[in-house]
């Protein structure tokens, strides 16, 4: 498991925030934790699996009324 943190500064709106955990990789050289790159991928405009945190970041967006 690895802990990502991200966050968007939009104008006009307050800094989007998001953190999750998720079964990732940690790499040996510079022990930076990474998630898979599929991972965050809708589905939409790849042809990578939609994923449940891919998901969650789309319906994020929508909620403020930006187009992902």
């Amino acid at each position: 498991m690895v802990a990502l943190t991200a966050s968007a500064a939009l104008k006009g709106f307050s800094p989007i925030g998001m953190r999750c955990r998720l079964l990732g990789y940690r790499c040996p050289a510079c022990v930076l934790e990474q998630a898979p790159s599929d991972e965050f991928d809708v589905g939409a405009r790849s042809s990578a699996h939609s994923t449940d945190s891919g998901k969650a970041l789309e319906e994020a967006v929508r909620s403020i009324g930006l187009s992902p």
